[in-house]
């Protein structure tokens, strides 16, 4: 379980970087990271991290991908981790 939490916890960091690194990227005209790769990285794991970017920078709010499947993510990802968690204090 230890292990899972470790795995999480740097996944939502780098999607918090990732997004801060977008943002910035937008600001001077740089290249930019795709938005199938933020998507891909909040669906494995990095939702919360992908929602505190967008707030955080303000990035993404306006893009319905971002607007309504990030928010969509972080409720499943929560339930997934309450489910084990108590599936784990159960048995």
């Amino acid at each position: 379980m230890f292990a899972i939490l470790c795995i999480w916890s740097v996944l939502n960091g780098f999607e918090l970087l990732l997004c801060g690194a977008d943002k910035f990227y937008a600001k001077t005209g740089r290249w930019r990271i795709p938005e199938k790769v933020l998507l891909g990285f909040g669906l494995v794991g990095g939702s919360l991290g992908l929602a505190v970017g967008m707030i955080l920078f303000h990035h993404k709010v306006s893009k319905p991908a971002f607007r309504f499947g990030v928010p969509a993510m972080v409720l499943a990802h929560t339930a997934l981790a309450l489910a084990l968690a108590f599936g784990h204090m159960l048995g």
